[in-house]
C-alpha cells in the first residue's frame, strides 16, 4: 500500500475503537516475530506530564550519542509523529511498508479468531518493528490508556518504568478512586523491574509502594523539595536538582520543574544499568528539550499560550502557570476551549472560570468532541458568564480572541492545538518536539 492507502487503512480499523487487553496485539507481535522483545524501553505511565518525560529523557539520551525511539500519542499535524527515532519523524514510504505487512497479519488473525487489532495496538506494533529495524539502543515509550492493560505493556520488564503525576482522568475506564487508578498505571511495573515516580498524593504513594514490594521492584520517589527553582523568564525556567546545579529547561510551568527532576531520576538509572550518560548530557539534554503544545509562548504581545490540558489536575497546572507568568487578575485572559465529552470538563472549567475574559469554544476533530455551541452552553451555566462566543473554526476563534487584546490561551484538546500553531509557527523551521 501506499502513503494514501495507509492512512485509510488506519481509519477503516478506528471503527474497533479502543481495546483494553494484551491479547489481540500479542497476537499481532507474534506474528511479526516480536520485535519488542529485542528493545531496551523507558516506559511512561500516569496521569500527566507523560509526552514531557518522554521527550526530556528522548533528548538527553540523543545528546549522549544514543539512537533513542520515541512513541507518543496523539499527533498533532501527522500520525507519522508518534513514531520518531532521534527526533525524526518515521517517513510516509516506511510507515506504508510497515502497515502492509500489519495488514496482512490482521487478516488472518480475524480468520483464525484472534481478534481485530485496533488503532492504537497497531500504531504500537508498527512503532515496535520501525525500532527494532533502526536498531535503537533506547526507546521512550509513552503508555496510551492506564497501564496495566495498555498495548504498549506487551513488553518485558523495562530498563526503567516511570509514573507521571497521577490524578483523575478515564474514570470509566480506569476506576473512581484514585487508588484504583494508580493501580492501572502501576500495571506497567514487572518482576524485580526499577520504579521512578513523580511526588503523589499519600493514596497513590501507598498504592505503588505495595505494588513494588509484591513484585520486589526498586522504586524512588522524587522529592520536591530537593528542587530549587533559581528564576524564571517567559522562555526559560532555572534551577537546581540534587547535586544538578545550573539547570534550566524552556518548558514553563512548576509541574515541568518536577517532570524534569522525574527524568533526572530515569536517566540515572539508565546509567546505572550501563549507558553512558554525564551530567552535561543531562544539562544539556534538559536545556535542548522541544515539546509542542505544553504551555508554548506562540507570540508575545498580546501573549498567545497553546497548553494540551485535557483534564482537571493539567487545568489546575495550566492555572498555576497562568498565574505566574502572566497574573492572577481576575477577568483577565481569553480562552479557546475544546474538550472531549471522556472528560471532567466542568472540572477543567472550573480551574480558570475566574481568570476568564472570555471563552471561544471550538469543536476538536475527534468523535467525542462536545460540540462548540453544546460546551458554550456548559459554560454558562457553569460559570453565569453572558460572555461565551461560539466559534465556527478555529481560525474565527483565534481572531475573536486576538481582537479582545487579552493574553490568549488554546486548551483542552491536543485534537485542535495544531490548528492554533499553524497560525503563529512557521512549519518550515518549526522544531515541535525535540530541539
Amino acid at each position: 500500500m501506499n502513503h494514501n492507502e495507509s492512512m485509510a487503512y488506519l481509519m477503516q480499523i478506528a471503527k474497533y475503537g479502543s481495546n483494553l487487553g494484551l491479547a489481540t496485539v500479542g497476537n499481532l507481535l507474534r506474528r511479526m516475530g516480536n520485535p519488542q522483545d529485542k528493545l531496551r524501553f523507558v516506559h511512561v505511565a500516569g496521569t500527566n506530564g507523560k509526552g514531557s518525560i518522554v521527550a526530556f529523557i528522548s533528548s538527553v539520551c540523543i545528546g549522549a550519542g544514543y539512537t533513542t525511539g520515541c512513541f507518543t500519542s496523539p499527533d498533532i499535524y501527522s500520525y507519522n509523529e508518534r513514531v520518531r527515532v532521534n527526533a525524526e519523524m518515521i517517513s510516509d514510504d516506511d510507515v506504508a511498508r510497515i502497515l502492509t505487512g500489519i495488514s496482512v497479519h490482521a487478516q488472518a488473525m480475524e480468520r483464525a479468531g484472534e481478534g481485530k487489532p485496533t488503532v492504537f495496538e497497531v500504531s504500537a506494533a508498527l512503532a515496535f518493528q520501525y525500532f527494532y529495524e533502526r536498531r535503537c539502543d533506547v526507546v521512550a515509550l509513552e503508555v496510551g490508556l492506564g497501564g496495566r492493560l495498555d498495548a504498549t505493556n506487551i513488553i518485558k520488564c523495562p530498563t526503567c518504568a516511570v509514573i507521571t503525576s497521577i490524578g483523575f482522568d478515564h474514570k470509566d475506564r480506569l476506576g473512581d478512586t484514585l487508588s484504583a487508578i494508580a493501580y492501572e498505571k502501576a500495571g506497567i511495573i514487572k518482576p524485580g523491574g526499577t520504579v521512578v515516580s513523580a511526588a503523589q498524593t499519600p493514596e497513590v504513594r501507598e498504592t505503588l509502594i505495595r505494588v513494588c514490594d509484591d513484585r520486589q521492584a526498586g522504586l524512588t520517589f522524587v522529592n520536591p523539595g530537593d528542587i530549587d527553582e533559581q528564576g524564571h523568564d517567559i522562555a526559560a525556567q532555572r534551577f537546581d536538582y540534587r547535586e544538578y546545579g545550573k539547570l534550566a529547561i524552556s518548558l514553563m510551568g512548576d509541574h515541568q520543574l518536577g517532570n524534569a527532576a522525574l527524568a533526572i531520576e530515569a536517566i540515572e538509572v539508565l546509567r546505572a544499568k550501563g549507558f553512558a550518560i554525564t551530567d552535561g548530557h543531562i544539562r544539556e539534554g534538559l536545556g535542548n528539550t522541544r515539546w509542542a503544545g505544553r504551555f508554548e509562548t506562540l507570540r508575545q504581545n498580546p501573549p498567545v499560550i497553546v497548553d494540551g490540558a485535557h483534564n482537571e489536575p493539567g487545568a489546575a497546572s495550566l492555572r498555576a502557570a497562568l498565574d505566574k507568568y502572566i497574573g492572577s487578575d481576575h477577568h483577565s485572559v481569553s480562552f479557546i476551549i475544546g474538550i472531549l465529552d471522556t472528560k471532567d470538563y466542568r472540572g477543567m472549567i472550573a480551574q480558570v472560570e475566574n481568570l476568564a475574559y472570555a471563552f471561544y469554544t471550538v469543536t476538536p476533530n475527534n468523535p467525542h468532541a462536545i460540540p462548540a455551541a453544546e460546551l458554550a452552553e456548559i459554560i454558562r451555566k457553569q460559570t453565569g458568564s453572558a460572555n461565551v462566543i461560539v466559534c465556527k473554526s478555529v481560525d474565527d476563534a483565534i481572531d475573536s480572541a486576538l481582537n479582545t487584546g487579552k493574553p490568549v490561551c488554546a486548551f483542552g484538546s491536543l485534537y485542535y492545538i495544531g490548528e492554533v500553531r499553524k497560525r503563529f509557527v512557521d512549519q518550515q523551521m518549526d522544531s515541535v518536539y525535540l530541539g
